[in-house]
């Protein structure tokens, strides 16, 4: 066995049913292929990139590397093509993934007009503490 079949290798495979509940294969974030890259070498990529692991050959080093480049704007990468390394790359889509989502409003909601323009939210402090 080869120094290159020894890399992510790990005992368990891995599931995240807390992101993805009904199983990393079907929720549509990722292709075929790396869903399976994800469940056979998942469980070391994690390790790896949370420093639970020591990356011990080239390719989990080159790995590690090309994430740490990104300083976590892993969209911004992945839209640009900057992996090289297919792991990385697959773990880049999983942050991204797991990551919180940007919500933008189109409109404002009335309840915040209405309370900036009824003067309850100033700033100003009268002494009537009563209506606390």
């Amino acid at each position: 066995m080869s120094k290159a079949d020894q890399s992510f290798k790990s005992e368990k495979s891995f599931n995240d049913f807390v992101h993805f509940p009904r199983g990393i294969r079907r929720s549509g974030h990722f292709s075929v292929r790396e869903s399976a890259v994800l469940e056979n070498d998942g469980e070391a990529m994690t390790a790896i990139y949370s420093g639970e692991r020591k990356a011990s050959t080239s390719e989990e080093k080159e790995f590690l590397k090309e994430l740490k480049e990104t300083s976590g704007d892993f969209k911004q990468a992945l839209d640009d093509g900057v992996y090289a390394n297919d792991h990385a790359m697959i773990m880049a889509k999983y942050l991204v993934a797991i990551g919180p989502r940007r919500i933008h409003r189109l409109c404002d909601n009335k309840n915040d007009v209405a309370m900036s323009s009824s003067g309850d939210m100033g700033g100003d402090d009268s002494g009537d503490s009563s209506a606390l």
